[in-house]
C-alpha cells in the first residue's frame, strides 16, 4: 500500500475501541505499535500505529482470525468425526451404540452440508479443488442404518462419510466453508447489509468482496496526500472526506437507514458519514468482541491500548479454553478476573471507571464499573468465589436451563448499583419453603450480606458499620433458635422467620420489633442491644435484621438439606 506509510488510530468511544482491538487481533500484536511502559514512548498510551504494508493480504488475515479463534464452527464439528470414522472402517462387528452414533453423524452431515451457506461455498471450492466431487450427490447416498446386522450399510456409509470429511479437510474447503460459518455466526453479530453480508452482492467470493468494499477504498484514500480540497469531515475521526458514500448504517443495533429515517438526524440532514479508515476499523468490531453464539462482550477503557487489548484478549482465551464455553453465558467471573489481573499488573493507573458492553438478543447493554463498585467487588473477591457453584431454580426445580447463579446475580446487581436486600430476602424464603430447590447454604447467604456490607461502606460511605456487628446479630439469631429448640418449639421458627422477612422487605421496624419482643418474652430473655441500636438507620436495620434471621436458620448450616452446596 505504499513505502514506509503509516496510520495512527486513537481510542475513542466503545464501538471504535472494539474495532481497534479487533485490528490488533487480526494483524497480530507484534505487527501493531502502541505504548507499553517504556516501549514506543513516541506514542501516547491511547493510540496505535500501523505500517500500511501490514494490510497486505488483510482479507485473509481477517477471516483467519475468526476461523482460528472460534472452534465451535460447523466445519470443525464435521471434521472432528474423522478419527471415529476411520476407526470404525477397520472394525468387523458393530454394536447398537455404533448404529446410533453413525446415524447421528449422518443426520448432522445431511443437515449442515445442505445449508445454503455451504452450497454457495461449494461453487468457490470446485473452481480450485484439484479433483472432482459432487457433495450434494454424495449426501443423497447417505442412508440411515436400521439394523446392526446390515454390515454392508455400515461400510458404505462410512466410506461416503470418509470421502466427505476428506473434502472438508482440504485447505481450500476450510478457507471458504469456515469463512461462511464465521460470516453468519460471528461477524453478522456486529454488522450486515454491505460487502459479503449484502444479500444482493454480485461477488460470490467473500474474500474479494471484503477487499473491494473495505480495502480498496482505504488504499485509494491514503494514496491521496493532499486532501485540503475535500469539503466534508468524517463523523468518527474528523478526517477530510471527498464524498458522502459511507455511513454507519451497516452497524447492527447502532446505525440506521438515513434514507428511510432522516428524522433521526438534526434538521433532517445526515452528517454521520465516515472515512474509509474508520469504515475498516468498524468492520473489525466483531474481532474486538468475544462472542458465544448471539451473545457478546467487550470491556472498554480509554486510557491505554495495552490495557484494553490485554483485558479483552484474556476474556476470549478464558472462554474458549473451557470445554463447555457455550453454557457459561459470559460469566462475570471471567470478565472480573481479566479486569483485576490487568489492574494488578498495571502501575500506570489506579481503579477508574470501566465500561462493560454486552450484546444479548441483538441488543447492546452497558454497565459502568465505577471506582467504588470496583473496590466493592475487589474486596469481596474471595467471598464471591465461594458463591460460584451456588444456584437456585426460580421456577421448575431441576430445570438446569432455568437455574440462577448466585455469583452472577450478585455481581449483576452490584454492577447496576442495586442493593442486595431483595435478593437476600428471596434466598431466605426459598430456604424456608423448599430446602431442596436451592443449592446454597446459610453461609452463602451470610456471604452475600457481607458483600452488601462492603457496598454500604464504599458506595454509601458507611465506613463505621463493621462486620463484627453483622456477626453478633447472626449469633444472637442462632442463640434464639437454640432457646426455641430447648423448649421443643423449633417448628415455630419458620413462621417467625416469615414474619421477620415480611417486615424487613417493607422496612417495617415496628412489626419486626413486635415479633422479636414476643419471641424473647417466650424464652424469657431480653432483646439484644444491637437490634435496638440498629433501628436508627435503615441500612443498619436491614443488614442486622437479615443477619439475625440467617442465625435463626442455624449456625454454619446445621439444617438438613443445606449441605446441597455443590
Amino acid at each position: 500500500m505504499g513505502k514506509n506509510r503509516k496510520i495512527k488510530l486513537k481510542l475513542s468511544d466503545w464501538l471504535y475501541n472494539a474495532g481497534i482491538v479487533g485490528i490488533i487481533n487480526i494483524l497480530g500484536n507484534e505487527n501493531v505499535r502502541y505504548r507499553r511502559n517504556n516501549e514506543n514512548i513516541d506514542l501516547e498510551f491511547d493510540e496505535i500505529e500501523i505500517d500500511l504494508n501490514n494490510f497486505e493480504n488483510f482479507k485473509e488475515k481477517y477471516f483467519n482470525y475468526f476461523i482460528k479463534t472460534y472452534k465451535n464452527l460447523s466445519w470443525y464439528k464435521l471434521v472432528s468425526y474423522k478419527g471415529y470414522i476411520l476407526n470404525k472402517k477397520n472394525e468387523k462387528e458393530f454394536s447398537q451404540e455404533d448404529l446410533e452414533i453413525i446415524n447421528k453423524i449422518i443426520d448432522q452431515f445431511k443437515k449442515d452440508l445442505k445449508k445454503s451457506s455451504f452450497k454457495s461455498a461449494y461453487e468457490l471450492i470446485y473452481q480450485e479443488l484439484p479433483y472432482n466431487i459432487n457433495v450434494l450427490e454424495e449426501i443423497k447416498n447417505l442412508k440411515k442404518i436400521k439394523k446392526i446386522e446390515k454390515k454392508e450399510e455400515f461400510y458404505k456409509n462410512l466410506e461416503i462419510l470418509e470421502k466427505l470429511i476428506s473434502f472438508l479437510d482440504e485447505p481450500i474447503s476450510k478457507k471458504y466453508i469456515a469463512a461462511k460459518n464465521v460470516m453468519y455466526t460471528v461477524i453478522k453479530n456486529a454488522w450486515e447489509g454491505v460487502s459479503f453480508l449484502n444479500p444482493q452482492t454480485k461477488e460470490k467470493n467473500m474474500y474479494k468482496d471484503y477487499k473491494n468494499y473495505f480495502l480498496e477504498p482505504l488504499k485509494e484514500y491514503i494514496s491521496v496526500e493532499d486532501k485540503t480540497n475535500y469539503k466534508y469531515r468524517c463523523f468518527s475521526c474528523g478526517n477530510r472526506i471527498k464524498n458522502l458514500s459511507d455511513s454507519l448504517t451497516f452497524l447492527k443495533n447502532i446505525g440506521f437507514d438515513d434514507a428511510r429515517k432522516p428524522s433521526n438526524v438534526w434538521d433532517f440532514i445526515n452528517d454521520i458519514y465516515i472515512c474509509p479508515i474508520c469504515k475498516l476499523v468498524y468492520s473489525c468490531v466483531p474481532a474486538g468482541f468475544t462472542y458465544v453464539f448471539d451473545k457478546g462482550v467487550f470491556v472498554n477503557l480509554n486510557h491505554s491500548v495495552e490495557d484494553i487489548y490485554k483485558i479483552n484478549k484474556r476474556i476470549i482465551l478464558e472462554i474458549y479454553n473451557r470445554t463447555e464455553h457455550q453454557d457459561i453465558n459470559f460469566s462475570y467471573k471471567v470478565i472480573l478476573d481479566s479486569i483485576y489481573e490487568n489492574l494488578n499488573n498495571s502501575i500506570k493507573y489506579e481503579y477508574s471507571d470501566i465500561q462493560i458492553v454486552k450484546l444479548n438478543n441483538t441488543k447492546y447493554t452497558f454497565n459502568i464499573l465505577s471506582k467504588n463498585i470496583l473496590l466493592v467487588l475487589g474486596k469481596s473477591k474471595e467471598i464471591l468465589n465461594n458463591l460460584i457453584n451456588n444456584y437456585y431454580f426460580p421456577t421448575k426445580k431441576g430445570d438446569y436451563n432455568d437455574k440462577i447463579s448466585l455469583y452472577e446475580e450478585v455481581i449483576f446487581r452490584v454492577m447496576n448499583n442495586i442493593e442486595l436486600y431483595s435478593f437476600i430476602n428471596k434466598l431466605m424464603r426459598i430456604k424456608i419453603s423448599d430446602k431442596t430447590n436451592g443449592y446454597y447454604n446459610v453461609k452463602s447467604i451470610m456471604n452475600i450480606i457481607k458483600i452488601n456490607l462492603e457496598y454500604l461502606k464504599e458506595v454509601k460511605g458507611m465506613k463505621d458499620f463493621t462486620e463484627s456487628k453483622v456477626q453478633q446479630s447472626n449469633y444472637h439469631g442462632y442463640l434464639l433458635r437454640k432457646a426455641y429448640e430447648g423448649k421443643g418449639s423449633e417448628h415455630k421458627l419458620s413462621g417467625i422467620s416469615y414474619r421477620l422477612l415480611n417486615a424487613l422487605k417493607v422496612n417495617n421496624k415496628d412489626s419486626f420489633l413486635d415479633t422479636l419482643l414476643n419471641c424473647y418474652l417466650y424464652v424469657d430473655k431480653p432483646v439484644p442491644k444491637i437490634i435496638i441500636e440498629s433501628l436508627e438507620n435503615v441500612d443498619e436495620f436491614k443488614t442486622i435484621g437479615y443477619s439475625f434471621v440467617a442465625g435463626l436458620f442455624g449456625k454454619n448450616n446445621e439444617e438438613k438439606g443445606d449441605e446441597n452446596n455443590e
